[in-house]
């Protein structure tokens, strides 16, 4: 948002300028925040800048950089404080301060870290959100960039380059830390070049399979505070292919059959399956997940033993 006014009261004086920016949070809350504002030259001057100027823009940009990252990340930590199970708030444990590197500027951000909900179901170590959205500490954008100029560039000359044409101050990066920015983005290139062309082709399409599950429930240990818990043991085999054994609670057993069917084992959502299992309700509920996602891996079940 951008606003022009006239100067009043100073006789001479020309047009003004100001820049703002709005930000609109997920529960509807607005908060406007100025980014920049200049002008008032002299009016009657031909030798004043028209419109704005390199060191203008970049002051803007590392303004609406630094709002927009410093609202995101405090809006983000508000909404992860708050229980998925319980809707209740995380206790505070302490407020920390983080910096992102970023191509408009290093931001200075407050990173609240949270304990563990009462509930105790969710999560039992620390959290702090602001690590789970710059695990980095800088922009994607900002090491593309650093290598991208590394790689056309010398090193040295990258460095000018990026203190000429963004607003980085005194935290642009020396020569080394853009080298070792380089070499670190070129493997991570390479590296995933190599694991696509070892991946292993899919599966070639199988006729039948066997899901054979069984299931039993974990008791507490004595003097200890918890609670039992069911644990689900299968194993997943076809015609041509050895069995493969996995287990987990219920909700993910039933997740890793029908990834294990489709992806491994090689099974058409169209071909019929057998379940054996001596544990009832566990065959049910395979049962009905895997009519309810026939498209998805596991087919009807053709016979229960």
């Amino acid at each position: 948002m951008g606003v022009l006014t006239s100067a009043p009261g100073r006789p001479g004086a020309g047009m003004e300028w100001r820049v703002t920016i709005e930000l609109k949070g997920a529960v509807g809350t607005k908060q406007t925040r100025e980014v920049a504002r200049g002008g008032g030259t002299d009016p009657h001057s031909p030798l004043d800048p028209l419109g704005l100027t390199l060191d203008d823009g970049k002051s803007l940009l590392a303004g609406v950089q630094r709002h927009l990252v410093q609202g995101r990340v405090a809006e983000y930590s508000a909404l992860r404080r708050r229980c998925s199970h319980s809707s209740g708030l995380h206790p505070l444990k302490d407020a920390r301060t983080r910096r992102l590197n970023s191509l408009f500027g290093t931001i200075e951000m407050p990173a609240p870290r949270f304990k563990p909900c009462r509930c105790a179901v969710t999560a039992r170590s620390t959290l702090c959100p602001a690590s789970e959205l710059l695990p980095d500490r800088c922009t994607p954008e900002y090491e593309r960039t650093l290598a991208k100029m590394g790689a056309w560039l010398p090193y040295r000359c990258a460095r000018r380059f990026l203190s000429e044409f963004f607003p980085l101050g005194a935290d642009l990066p020396w020569h080394e830390t853009i080298r070792r920015r380089t070499a670190r983005v070129g493997v991570g290139i390479e590296r995933k070049a190599v694991s696509r062309a070892k991946s292993p082709r899919p599966a070639a399409p199988s006729e039948t399979i066997t899901v054979s599950i069984d299931a039993g429930h974990v008791r507490t240990a004595r003097g200890h505070q918890g609670r039992t818990f069911e644990v689900m043991a299968a194993q997943v085999s076809n015609d041509d292919r050895k069995p493969i054994l996995f287990s987990g609670v219920p909700g993910e057993a039933v997740i890793g059959a029908k990834s294990r069917a489709t992806g491994i084992l090689g099974l058409p959502p169209t071909r019929a399956s057998t379940i054996r299992s001596r544990h009832v309700p566990a065959r049910r509920s395979v049962r009905s997940a895997t009519c309810r996602a026939r498209g998805s891996g596991l087919g009807t079940a053709g016979r229960v033993g």
